[in-house]
């Protein structure tokens, strides 16, 4: 790992996350963060140029069921169970 992060770059990068982390932190950050950098300039060498693109690996497919119209809840069977009922529309807090 010849690309070992300075303790300013480990500090910048947390920065950027919007991360807080103690000093004591900061050489665990560096060994980490390296050794990822240090992988990922690994696989920036392979040669990928004869490997096709995978979006997805399992096989499967969409199992979302058809659409199918049914019969929907009456206005009044909708708001049957709500706690509190305005006019036929379910009464809630205000958010604001």
């Amino acid at each position: 790992m010849d690309n070992k992060l300075t303790k300013e770059e480990v500090k910048h990068i947390a920065q950027l996350a919007n991360l807080t982390i103690e000093e004591k932190e900061i050489t665990k950050f560096q060994i980490q963060l390296s050794s990822i950098l240090g992988y990922i300039d690994k696989l920036q060498k392979l040669d990928a140029k004869d490997v096709s693109q995978t979006n997805q690996v399992t096989g499967l497919k969409n199992i979302t069921s058809g659409d199918i119209p049914q019969t929907s809840l009456k206005q009044g069977e909708a708001v049957s169970c709500a706690v509190k009922e305005i006019n036929g529309a379910f009464a809630v807090k205000a958010i604001f």
